[in-house]
């Protein structure tokens, strides 16, 4: 039972880390004022190409490096559209993300020769776990969270960074001021444009980096579909979480914990899935989402300049 236990809270941190990194990188973007739906399109390229580089060098952070590298370009070519060619934000994430459905689909099949292959490419090495000394060997907890690989390790660093950058600094006052008002903050001499882009540059390696450890950790092989709409959900999940770094993480804890149970369900309930459709299991963390978001969504409060277009004050 301890072990089903394990393996299950284990699997919950598994699902979570991915989309916490994307989430905390898309909070940064949209406490702004930027709405960039193309986080999808960005987690799929940046988790082929993380794989493409695994796949080769046979090093998965070779792969985490080229992922964040993928969402930093993909992000601020986002940002160069939006903000100073001045196209609907939502038309270029929309575009965004066509271009990477089509282009990921080409790019794997034209590295690998797919229609030369008889077997689907798989890499050989993923990201290891390492054992926190003394931290490890507390009873249930550290066998959960300090048995972990590198990355997991890092992105407990990163949430109370986002939460202290945002709530308990000046630069946090201004990412908020600017995604409130932009021409507000413009006037009192807040570079609006300069704060965005890091942000987006910021933002981008962290969505690159959630992308790149499907391939990295999570997988060993690339599948067409193995994002599934993730992206959407982390920004359902940033609704759920009312744009605030702690709130975010415990709504994607929650998706986690209903994804990681559907798999389990499956296992342990088989008398029942004989009865039940497969599919409506597989649903379970999506309508888990849209319930939420019904129950309590109409009281979440956006930042007010939420995908609206902005042009610099002269």
């Amino acid at each position: 039972m301890i072990e089903l236990i394990h393996d299950f809270l284990r699997a919950v941190i598994r699902v979570s880390v991915p989309l916490g990194y994307a989430g905390l990188g898309e909070l940064l973007v949209e406490k702004l004022g930027l709405l960039n739906i193309s986080i999808e399109g960005t987690l799929w390229l940046s988790a082929l190409f993380a794989f493409i580089v695994n796949y080769y060098y046979e090093n998965p952070y070779y792969g985490i490096l080229i992922g964040m590298f993928i969402g930093i370009i993909y992000y601020l070519i986002f940002g160069f559209l939006s903000m100073y060619v001045g196209l609907n934000q939502v038309l270029v994430g929309v575009a965004l993300n066509l271009f990477a459905y089509g282009s990921t689909f080409y790019i794997y099949r034209f590295v690998f020769e797919w229609r030369e292959r008889v077997s689907i490419p798989s890499i050989k090495s993923l990201m290891n776990d390492i054992k926190i000394p003394y931290l490890s060997e507390m009873p249930l907890l550290g066998y959960i969270f300090f048995n972990q690989p590198l990355i997991v390790y890092i992105f407990y660093i990163v949430i109370p960074t986002i939460f202290i950058l945002l709530n308990k600094t000046i630069y946090g006052l201004y990412i908020t001021s600017i995604g409130e008002n932009p021409e507000v903050s413009d006037k009192i001499g807040i570079s609006v444009f300069k704060y965005r882009l890091i942000c987006l540059f910021i933002g981008g390696a962290l969505v690159g980096l959630g992308g790149s450890i499907f391939t990295t950790y999570l997988s060993n092989i690339y599948l067409d579909h193995m994002i599934a709409g993730r992206g959407f959900i982390v920004i359902a999940l940033l609704i759920l979480g009312s744009w605030s770094p702690l709130k975010t993480i415990g709504a994607i804890i929650l998706y986690s914990f209903v994804e990681a149970f559907q798999y389990r369900f499956q296992t342990l309930f088989a008398s029942i899935m004989v009865f039940l459709p497969y599919q409506f299991v597989l649903m379970l963390p999506y309508l888990t989402t849209v319930i939420v978001l019904i129950v309590i969504g109409r009281r979440i409060k956006p930042p007010s300049w939420l995908g609206k277009q902005y042009t610099r004050v002269k």
